[in-house]
């Protein structure tokens, strides 16, 4: 309170001691010294205390400001340190995505090669992502796409730079695979949602929830072994013959962002 005080009023309070001095000189000339102490002391333990408070205000006022100013500085270098320390966990991360992939290569004997995610197709007809390997690093059509967890789908168009991949959860996927355990076999098609359904599977088939699923080689495109999803669901269907088998794939494909191409 006295410090805002003497500072709001600083500059009146600062002339009043400089006419205060003034007078007191005049009445030093005038007077006798004793008598100018005894009638002049009061004022100046008046002067002196309110200098005091003056000096001692200006004081608080420039620390304060040098403290506003540190604290500035401090708030920045927290604010680097903690984009610093997000870098370096999105690094970590990363490093520990790509170690995921290097271990999965042991499945497969046939030549890879490592690719980004860059995008997911924007005309939504497809389940499909979007990598960044093209032409220029001998990318064909049809080619097998895969991760750490397993198979993602195939290569269906081409550019010099990048690939368009129809994910196995799409409608139009369709994947000759078995049943690990017993070695049924069955087709697996995309149903979206992060689903698919392996059917042509007799009810008599020997298939139970948490059986893997993998690709069975059949055809020419997806070779065999691949990890695909495992079994999730096991129901009857009402045409008595076949079974409905819901398959989650392995791989979480909403949050993709490095994968393998195999070439040959």
């Amino acid at each position: 309170m006295w410090q805002h005080f003497l500072w709001k009023h600083r500059r009146k309070i600062i002339f009043a001691i400089l006419i205060t001095l003034s007078i007191s000189i005049l009445l030093f000339q005038v007077f006798p010294n004793t008598i100018f102490l005894q009638w002049t002391s009061p004022l100046y333990k008046l002067t002196s205390k309110i200098k005091f408070k003056i000096s001692h205000s200006i004081d608080s006022v420039l620390k304060l400001k040098n403290l506003h100013e540190e604290n500035k500085l401090l708030r920045t270098q927290v604010s680097l340190l903690n984009k610093t320390n997000i870098q370096y966990e999105e690094l970590l991360n990363e490093n520990g995505r790509l170690r995921n992939l290097l271990n999965f290569k042991p499945y497969i004997s046939k030549k890879q090669i490592g690719a980004f995610v860059i995008g997911y197709d924007p005309s939504n007809l497809f389940e499909s992502i979007i990598i960044d390997r093209g032409d220029k690093d001998n990318i064909l059509k049809n080619m097998i796409v895969v991760n750490d967890k397993g198979l993602i789908g195939r290569i269906i168009s081409v550019t010099s730079n990048s690939a368009k991949t129809i994910l196995i959860t799409d409608v139009e996927s369709s994947v000759s695979a078995i049943i690990q355990r017993s070695r049924c076999i069955g087709a697996l098609v995309g149903t979206e949602k992060n689903m698919c359904e392996m059917k042509y599977l007799a009810q008599n088939d020997d298939v139970q929830i948490g059986d893997t699923v993998i690709a069975s080689g059949e055809g020419e495109i997806f070779p065999k072994g691949i990890p695909i999803g495992s079994v999730s669901n096991v129901e009857k269907k009402k045409d008595g013959i076949t079974l409905k088998v819901n398959v989650p794939p392995f791989a979480d494909f909403s949050k993709l962002e490095e994968v393998f191409v195999i070439l040959d």
